[in-house]
Protein backbone atom coordinates (compact mmCIF):
# COMPACT_ATOMS: atom_id res chain seq x y z
CA UNK A 1 0.00 0.00 0.00
CA UNK A 2 2.77 2.37 0.55
CA UNK A 3 4.69 2.18 -2.88
CA UNK A 4 1.06 2.61 -4.57
CA UNK A 5 0.74 5.70 -2.47
CA UNK A 6 4.35 7.24 -3.16
CA UNK A 7 3.13 6.83 -6.85
CA UNK A 8 0.08 8.37 -7.03
CA UNK A 9 2.00 10.85 -4.96
CA UNK A 10 4.46 11.85 -7.74
CA UNK A 11 2.38 11.47 -10.37
CA UNK A 12 0.04 14.32 -8.91
CA UNK A 13 3.83 16.30 -8.64
CA UNK A 14 4.63 15.46 -12.30
CA UNK A 15 1.28 16.83 -13.49
CA UNK A 16 1.21 20.04 -11.33
CA UNK A 17 4.52 20.89 -11.06
CA UNK A 18 4.53 24.87 -11.42
CA UNK A 19 2.68 24.98 -8.04
CA UNK A 20 4.81 22.55 -6.34
CA UNK A 21 8.21 24.20 -7.78
CA UNK A 22 6.65 27.35 -6.13
CA UNK A 23 6.23 25.53 -2.60
CA UNK A 24 9.28 24.79 -2.81
CA UNK A 25 10.97 27.84 -3.96
CA UNK A 26 9.23 29.87 -1.13
CA UNK A 27 10.35 27.66 1.69
CA UNK A 28 14.07 27.97 0.59
CA UNK A 29 13.31 31.76 0.59
CA UNK A 30 12.10 31.81 4.01
CA UNK A 31 14.44 29.37 5.23
CA UNK A 32 17.49 31.41 4.06
CA UNK A 33 15.70 34.73 5.23
CA UNK A 34 15.47 33.14 8.90
CA UNK A 35 19.17 31.99 8.62
CA UNK A 36 20.49 34.75 7.35
CA UNK A 37 18.73 37.33 9.85
CA UNK A 38 19.79 35.34 12.63
CA UNK A 39 23.39 35.54 11.31
CA UNK A 40 23.45 39.06 10.72
CA UNK A 41 22.15 39.77 14.13
CA UNK A 42 25.47 37.87 15.63
CA UNK A 43 27.88 39.32 13.19
CA UNK A 44 26.74 43.14 14.40
CA UNK A 45 26.79 42.29 17.89
CA UNK A 46 30.41 40.39 17.49
CA UNK A 47 31.14 43.90 15.15
CA UNK A 48 30.19 46.31 18.42
CA UNK A 49 31.91 44.05 20.98
CA UNK A 50 35.08 43.91 19.30
CA UNK A 51 34.88 47.84 18.01
CA UNK A 52 33.98 48.53 22.17
CA UNK A 53 37.26 46.76 23.14
CA UNK A 54 39.15 48.19 20.38
CA UNK A 55 38.15 52.07 20.92
CA UNK A 56 38.04 51.60 24.59
CA UNK A 57 35.36 53.88 24.54
CA UNK A 58 32.90 53.55 27.83
CA UNK A 59 29.74 51.93 27.95
CA UNK A 60 28.39 54.97 29.11
CA UNK A 61 28.90 58.26 27.46
CA UNK A 62 28.08 61.78 29.21
CA UNK A 63 28.10 65.08 27.62
CA UNK A 64 28.44 68.36 29.62
CA UNK A 65 28.09 71.92 27.80
CA UNK A 66 29.31 73.94 29.46
CA UNK A 67 31.90 71.65 31.10
CA UNK A 68 32.79 72.52 34.63
CA UNK A 69 36.57 72.70 35.26
CA UNK A 70 36.17 69.72 38.08
CA UNK A 71 33.32 67.65 36.04
CA UNK A 72 35.65 64.67 35.79
CA UNK A 73 36.15 65.10 40.10
CA UNK A 74 32.90 65.38 40.43
CA UNK A 75 31.77 62.35 37.94
CA UNK A 76 34.47 60.14 40.50
CA UNK A 77 32.54 60.90 43.49
CA UNK A 78 29.02 59.28 42.57
CA UNK A 79 28.93 55.52 43.69
CA UNK A 80 29.48 52.97 41.19
CA UNK A 81 31.64 55.07 38.43
CA UNK A 82 35.22 53.45 38.10
CA UNK A 83 37.09 55.98 36.16
CA UNK A 84 36.20 58.93 34.77
CA UNK A 85 38.45 61.30 32.61
CA UNK A 86 37.70 64.77 30.75
CA UNK A 87 38.65 64.37 26.72
CA UNK A 88 37.49 65.86 23.69
CA UNK A 89 36.66 63.75 21.20
CA UNK A 90 36.68 64.89 17.33
CA UNK A 91 36.10 63.11 14.34
CA UNK A 92 39.09 63.45 12.10
CA UNK A 93 41.28 62.22 8.72
CA UNK A 94 44.31 60.27 9.01
CA UNK A 95 46.83 60.87 6.36
CA UNK A 96 49.84 58.72 5.72
CA UNK A 97 52.16 59.38 2.50
CA UNK A 98 51.45 56.95 -0.07
CA UNK A 99 48.35 55.63 1.45
CA UNK A 100 44.64 56.70 1.37
CA UNK A 101 43.26 59.00 3.91
CA UNK A 102 41.48 56.83 6.76
CA UNK A 103 39.01 58.35 9.13
CA UNK A 104 39.64 58.15 12.47
CA UNK A 105 38.60 59.52 15.83
CA UNK A 106 40.80 62.02 18.19
CA UNK A 107 40.94 62.14 21.28
CA UNK A 108 42.07 65.50 22.88
CA UNK A 109 43.16 65.41 26.34
CA UNK A 110 43.81 67.85 28.87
Amino acid sequence: MPGWTARIALREVRASWGPALCVALLTGIVVVLVAGGERARRMLLHTRAVTYETLQHADLELRFAPTHPRVAALAREVDGVAEAAERLLLPGILEIAGRRPRPTLVAVLP
